[in-house]
């Protein structure tokens, strides 16, 4: 019979406990870096479809560094040279120290989403994002109430105080939320269970690297991003575990993750209502 003391036991056990805790902890930051470097490779494809591949940082990103990043780019929404190019020539003297009181005492004349304490300027949206966020809107309505379901669609304008702090405030163009008890009378606090971004020139990186691990850090279940100009959408099916989108073009049948799969939205119908559109779009 072992002569161990009972307490050496319990420091083995202790230790153990420890070892397979920090064993954890580095599966869970190399899965980030992974789920980061991912994004940015993700990124850098779309930046060649939008010719602005020359401003994204080649080396992935490093943990808690995206704004430091977003601050350093040309294409960042508040550097001069993105102000020059699109005219938005606001000012904000304190980026980074931003609260959800300064984000609702701003005037209304221009929309701006609040990250970290960083304020973002949003471009007016065009008339094929509009019909995309509106037909997906309908679909996912419909589908809703042909399935007697609790969940609520909203499209933006509509705030949501994601992280539940006083730092960041985002409007999705379109969100699903399924949890009644976090609907305010002005905004959505926390996550919203679905989040459909449609991508534009001037909220690609937002929507490809920085929203997206927002939003999956918050607890959003899934997240589809929709480029109209590739006709395709890259969905998160399971976003806090996924590392890589699947893929879908606008001739597919999309099934929505939240509820199973058991409701699909049909693209090649959306198409056939907003084909004409991509006559006008510049």
């Amino acid at each position: 019979m072992s002569s161990r003391p009972k307490n050496a036991d319990d420091l083995h056990k202790v230790d153990s406990e420890c070892r397979k805790s920090m064993e954890m902890k580095d599966k869970k930051r190399r899965a980030e870096r992974e789920h980061e470097k991912i994004a940015v490779a993700a990124f850098r494809r779309r930046a060649l479809q939008y010719g602005d591949a020359d401003r994204v940082s080649e080396t992935p990103l490093a943990e808690n560094a995206e704004q430091e990043y977003f601050k350093e780019s040309d294409s960042h929404p508040h550097s001069y040279v993105h102000k020059k190019k699109s005219g938005h020539l606001h000012t904000y003297d304190n980026q980074g120290k931003y609260t959800v009181e300064d984000y609702y005492a701003l005037d209304d004349d221009q929309r701006r989403e609040l990250i970290d304490g960083v304020f973002y300027d949003m471009a007016s949206p065009s008339a094929l994002h509009q019909a995309i966020v509106l037909e997906l809107g309908r679909r996912l309505s419909d589908a809703i109430e042909q399935n007697q379901g609790n969940c609520r669609v909203f499209i933006s304008p509509f705030d949501v105080q994601l992280d539940r702090d006083n730092r960041t405030m985002v409007e999705p163009d379109l969100m699903v939320i399924c949890d009644r008890e976090k609907l305010t009378h002005r905004n959505c606090f926390g996550a919203p269970d679905l989040v459909i971004e449609i991508l534009s020139p001037s909220t690609a990186q937002r929507d490809l690297i920085l929203k997206l691990g927002k939003y999956r850090k918050a607890g959003v279940r899934e997240y589809w991003i929709v480029d109209p100009k590739q006709k395709q959408v890259l969905v998160y099916p399971n976003l806090p575990a996924v590392l890589e989108p699947k893929v879908y073009d606008f001739t597919q049948k999309i099934p929505v993750g939240i509820w199973e799969g058991r409701c699909e939205v049909d693209f090649a119908m959306i198409f056939e209502k907003i084909g004409d559109l991509y006559e006008i779009e510049v």
